[in-house]
């Protein structure tokens, strides 16, 4: 999981295996996170939010910043759509649309 812009480990609990649901083929694992993760997310959010960086911007800029990071989204909607039809076993092009 990321939290405060960094990759961790959750703190007590193993991964979470995802498989493919008619090949049983690993997807990817996912982190079960704990109540002192979410402390610790929400602590690193609220140190964000006092960061320069971000609490300096208008919200015209946050605007443009947000709709950035939609656009690179939408340019890898093939790949994320790949990524959502194996791990749910829906077509690619209904997860892609989605």
């Amino acid at each position: 999981m990321i939290i405060g812009g960094r990759e961790v480990a959750a703190t007590a609990r193993p991964a979470i295996p995802r498989h493919h649901p008619s090949t049983d083929q690993l997807v990817a694992t996912f982190a079960q996170g704990t109540a002192a993760d979410v402390d610790a997310a929400v602590a690193a959010a609220g140190q964000a939010a006092e960061d320069p960086t971000w609490r300096d911007l208008t919200p015209a800029q946050r605007s443009d910043l947000i709709a950035e990071a939609a656009r690179l989204l939408l340019a890898e909607k093939e790949v994320l759509g790949a990524i959502e039809a194996a791990e749910t076993g829906k077509p690619v092009d209904q997860a892609v649309g989605e």
